[in-house]
């Protein structure tokens, strides 16, 4: 029998239990998507007595600072056992949602990072969702119909684009990628498996889009049917994020892919999803990586993986629109008044000035259209007009 996600405690021999984990879930989303309001300020760090060499400061921090086996052996007496210090951990254990790590075997390598980057914030919508669902009023008149319309557009808009857009980079980008480096990923049983949640998902937008179209009026059938396979989907899709989470690291570290070249294919992932892509789904991983992560972690992760320019219009415009729009309507249904979903614009002059003498951007550079290759194409290699 399928239990609903995050509905797994250890001990599930109560109702209020489960009852407890739900309003957790729901509360620790809330309270995490409204962390990144603002830029994020560099986490301040003690000096060391030595300064970093180029090469190291090239490196991610949890591969810094390490002894060569020969300066180890020079500065330590035969006699003396050295216990080697384990990496630290990429994660706030208490706030990770992953059950592939624990306080024992917390996420240390980049290849952990890897999935849990895109997972944990996929995570988080689906419990929001499960929250919403079993909300919804099972019956709807002129008052509270805009509770189911808000979430059946959130389902049709962002729910299923984002969900799709995951699976495609994996199918279309990634994991061919992994292939190329003769990775051992089970890649027959991911196909099988997002083949099944195409299948959910297709069933759950013809739901949603029969309630948007009906504006949530008369809408009894599909809010019952919405009730019953929302849980199972989060489900299923909960035990592929967590299969994956368990079999792709361990075989990129084997293939030896490097962090430059996973680096490399990331930013094309990012690319590829364009104007639409960063909209919908950079913000949430922002909100979430930063609620889970150390704070190291999130910080190298932020200024490292994410070019200026991006992370700019993350914080000014992407992520106020993902918390008064995207969750607004994800949440409705737990709502008591109807929100008034205020958008931040997409102002060009909110884009970094150019510097002295540089002369006017380029017109590619501005936002219409969207999916302009050179702009996009520039604005990830880091040669923008403004820098």
């Amino acid at each position: 029998k399928r239990f609903s996600l995050f509905r797994r405690a250890s001990n599930r021999s109560t109702a209020n239990q489960i009852n407890q984990t739900m309003a957790a879930a729901a509360t620790d989303t809330a309270t995490m998507e409204s962390s990144l309001s603002s830029p994020s300020k560099a986490t301040t760090t003690p000096k060391k007595s030595t300064t970093p060499t180029t090469k190291e400061k090239k490196q991610p921090f949890w591969r810094r600072g390490k002894a060569t086996s020969a300066q180890k052996k020079s500065s330590v007496p035969t006699n003396v056992v050295v216990k080697s210090t384990p990496p630290p951990s990429l994660a706030q254990m208490d706030k990770l949602t992953s059950k592939a790590f624990s306080v024992k075997n917390p996420p240390t390598h980049w290849a952990d990072a890897t999935f849990l980057i895109p997972h944990e914030w996929l995570r988080h919508e689906l419990a929001a969702a499960e929250v919403s669902t079993a909300a919804l009023p099972k019956s709807t008149n002129t008052t509270n119909a805009w509770k189911a319309d808000l979430f059946a557009q959130w389902i049709v808009q962002f729910m299923i684009p984002c969900f799709h857009l995951h699976h495609d980079n994996e199918e279309k980008i990634y994991f061919p990628f992994l292939l190329e480096h003769n990775a051992k990923i089970p890649n027959d049983k991911v196909a099988k498996e997002h083949g099944e949640l195409i299948e959910y998902m297709d069933q759950i937008q013809a739901m949603a889009q029969t309630i948007v179209d009906k504006k949530g009026l008369n809408c009894t059938d599909a809010i019952g049917k919405l009730k019953k396979i929302m849980p199972d989907f989060c489900e299923f899709m909960a035990e592929h994020l967590l299969m994956e989470e368990l079999k792709m690291p361990p075989a990129i570290r084997e293939c030896g892919v490097t962090q430059e070249e996973e680096f490399a294919v990331v930013q094309k992932i990012i690319q590829s999803g364009g104007l639409e892509g960063l909209q919908t789904e950079l913000p949430g991983v922002l909100v979430t990586t930063k609620h889970w992560g150390s704070p190291p972690f999130y910080q190298e992760f932020e200024s490292l993986s994410v070019p200026p320019p991006l992370v700019k219009l993350a914080h000014e415009i992407f992520i106020p629109n993902y918390q008064n729009i995207h969750c607004a309507m994800r949440d409705a249904p737990t709502k008591s008044q109807k929100p008034g979903l205020v958008a931040v614009p997409f102002d060009p002059s909110m884009m970094p000035p150019p510097p002295p003498g540089a002369g006017p951007p380029p017109e590619d550079v501005l936002p219409t259209p969207p999916s302009e290759e050179s702009f996009w194409s520039r604005l990830l290699s880091g040669s923008c007009w403004w820098e």
